[in-house]
């Protein structure tokens, strides 16, 4: 028979001394340092984390308030202080305007709007046999109203001076995501369930934007029976014509800024429209409320943690006065 004399204790046995006791009472020092150790350590963790609390709330409130990131209510900027709203006084869907800090009170005229601004574009129609293009099927696979030939396997062209090669196995969606990233091109080619054809279009409007496309090698963008319906050829885009207050206004964009006074066109308009730049002093008062409530609520949050009562005779438990706390509770 073997003895486990792990679960023997004998205590005392010639000394008449409690051993185990003893081991105990002089470990009872060191654990008391120990827990000491412990709780400063619990405590500079409650310092960190309330210190970390309030260095966020006071982060959020700069960001929010005081940073030139954020323009809208950043109240170290004039323009928080000097808000304007637009009032048309003649209805149209041709344009819309909005007002800036540094746009003046006053009545303006948009005479006219000649022309909107475009991108350039060559583009095509039933191009494609089937009845959706799916982008991982390969050129060779495509089915097409011209076939797609190619010249020692591959096919060749450049849009706006970028050279593109692709061979037999290249998948219609990898040919135009190389074309659509290349920047140098500054181009986006889609294709149209509706028309059965593709569009090479330029990703910039104006007059100096365009879209010069070169057939290289087999018959993608050959100037007769192009495979993609696109002839090799050069378009450019146009710019924005307008008149304002009797002035003849060119610009590349159909949305641009003259003097504080934002205008986005939307379409061609041969009448007048008149519209009225006013001061818009609620919109002032209203952030300067939110700004002093906000405030507010940040300096009674900082008073209240200073003002916290410290108890300092009683320190944080330690892992073994929690355990015997749950073990109270659920005895």
């Amino acid at each position: 028979m073997s003895i486990n004399t792990n679960m023997i204790r004998i205590s005392g046995l010639s000394s008449g001394l409690d051993t185990e006791a003893l081991v105990e009472g002089m470990m009872t020092t060191e654990q008391t340092r120990i827990n000491k150790q412990e709780q400063l350590i619990t405590r500079i963790e409650w310092k960190t984390e309330a210190y970390r609390d309030i260095n966020t709330k006071i982060k959020n409130f700069r960001e929010q308030y005081l940073s030139v990131l954020n323009a809208d209510s950043n109240m170290l900027s004039s323009s928080s202080y000097s808000s304007n709203q637009v009032t048309m006084l003649d209805p149209t869907n041709a344009v819309t305007v909005t007002a800036g800090a540094r746009a003046e009170s006053g009545q303006m005229t948009i005479d006219s709007i000649t022309q909107l601004a475009e991108s350039a574009e060559l583009k095509g129609s039933e191009a494609f046999n089937g009845d959706a293009l799916y982008t991982d099927t390969t050129l060779a696979d495509l089915d097409l109203t011209t076939g797609l030939i190619f010249e020692d396997g591959e096919i060749s062209f450049s849009i706006n001076g970028e050279d593109f090669t692709f061979d037999e196995t290249t998948t219609i969606g990898s040919m135009m995501t190389a074309i659509n990233t290349n920047t140098a091109a500054g181009v986006k080619m889609t294709y149209s369930s509706l028309t059965k054809g593709f569009k090479i279009k330029s990703t910039t409007t104006g007059a100096d934007s365009q879209v010069a496309l070169v057939n290289i090698k087999g018959n993608a963008f050959a100037a007769t029976d192009s495979a993609f319906g696109i002839a090799e050829g050069t378009d450019s885009g146009q710019d924005a014509i307008l008149s304002i207050e009797g002035i003849e206004v060119v610009r590349p964009q159909n949305t641009f800024s003259i003097d504080g006074i934002t205008y986005s066109l939307k379409g061609e308009m041969d009448s007048a429209v008149s519209f009225n730049v006013d001061r818009n002093i609620d919109e002032t008062v209203d952030k300067i409320t939110e700004f002093i409530s906000s405030y507010n609520e940040l300096i009674a949050e900082l008073q209240d943690k200073m003002d916290e009562e410290l108890h300092r005779a009683y320190d944080p438990l330690t892992d073994d006065e929690r355990s015997a706390l749950s073990d109270d509770e659920v005895t």
